[in-house]
C-alpha cells in the first residue's frame, strides 16, 4: 500500500484515523512506472496485440491513479465533497476530516467503526439485515451518480465499512475517497418510450423486473436517467444488458 493508517487521539480525546503517506513512495511509483513502461513500448513494437490493447497507456494510467492516491489533501477535498452530499444521512456515513491537521502526505479523519462489507460471515453473526444493507448500497450509488454527478470510483469490499451498531438498519460508511469521478450532464439523451428506456436494436429493460427488485423505483430510475442523460451512445447495449442483468439477480434477496 501507498499509506499507513493507524488510530490516534487528539487532545480533546477524539479518536481519529491517522492516513501517512510512504516515505519515498512517490519517487519509487515514478522509478518502477518508468521501467515498467519501457517494457510495454518494447512489446507494442514487437506484438500487434499489445499495441491493440494499448498497454503504454495503461501504465500511464496506472501510474497517475497511484500517484493520485498518494495527495492526501485531494483526497481530503474528495472526502470532505461527498461527505457534504450526505449531511445527516442514513444512507451513507463518510467520516469528517480533520483539514486543521491534514497536509500533502497526511489525512486525519474521524475513527469510525465497522465491519468490511466483504466480511459476510461477521456480518451474520451480528444479525445485519442484508436487504436493507442492498438497499441502501444501490440507492447511494444511483444518489451520487444521478443526482450528485460526484461518487466514489473505487468503493470495493475494502473502501466499504458496514456500522452495525443497529443490525436492523445497518449503515455503509465509505473510505479511502481518493479516486473520485464527476459525471458531466448532458452526454447523450435517451429516446425515451412510456414502458421502458430502449433503442432500436438494443436490450429491452423490463419495467417489471426492476418495480420487481425493490431497490429503487423504475420510476425514478427513468426520471434520473432520462433528466442527467448519463447515456453513452457506444455502450447502449452493453449499459441496458447490465442493467436488466442487476434487476434479475435482485428480485429474490432470500438467500443473501
Amino acid at each position: 500500500g501507498d499509506v499507513y493508517k493507524r488510530q490516534g487521539t487528539l487532545l480533546d480525546g477524539t479518536e481519529v484515523i491517522i492516513k501517512l503517506v510512504r516515505p519515498n513512495i512517490v519517487e519509487k511509483i515514478r522509478r518502477e512506472m518508468k521501467d515498467l513502461l519501457e517494457i510495454t513500448k518494447y512489446l507494442c513494437e514487437q506484438h500487434q496485440l499489445a499495441e491493440r490493447l494499448k498497454l503504454t497507456q495503461i501504465v500511464r494510467d496506472q501510474e497517475l491513479i497511484m500517484l493520485q492516491e498518494t495527495d492526501m489533501l485531494s483526497e481530503s477535498q474528495n472526502q470532505i465533497n461527498l461527505r457534504a452530499n450526505f449531511p445527516n444521512s442514513n444512507l451513507l456515513n463518510v467520516p469528517r476530516v480533520y483539514t486543521k491537521f491534514t497536509r500533502p502526505n497526511l489525512i486525519v479523519m474521524e475513527y469510525a467503526d465497522g465491519v468490511p462489507i466483504g466480511n459476510v460471515v461477521k456480518l451474520r453473526e451480528r444479525g445485519v439485515d442484508f436487504k436493507i444493507l442492498a438497499e441502501k448500497g444501490v440507492n447511494t450509488f444511483f444518489k451520487q451518480v444521478f443526482e450528485d454527478n460526484f461518487f466514489h470510483a473505487d468503493m470495493h469490499s475494502g473502501n466499504i465499512l458496514v456500522d452495525t451498531a443497529n443490525p436492523e438498519d445497518p449503515k455503509p460508511v465509505g473510505i479511502d475517497i481518493n479516486n473520485v469521478e464527476i459525471v458531466k450532464s448532458k452526454i447523450h439523451r435517451a429516446t425515451v418510450t412510456d414502458t421502458c428506456l430502449d433503442y432500436e436494436g438494443s436490450v429491452s429493460i423490463d419495467k417489471r423486473l426492476l418495480e420487481a427488485s425493490n431497490i429503487v423505483p423504475y420510476e425514478k430510475v427513468h426520471i434520473l436517467n432520462v433528466t442527467n442523460g448519463l447515456y453513452f451512445a457506444d455502450r447502449v447495449v452493453e449499459n441496458h444488458a447490465v442493467i436488466d442483468w442487476c434487476a434479475r439477480h435482485n428480485i429474490d434477496k432470500k438467500n443473501v
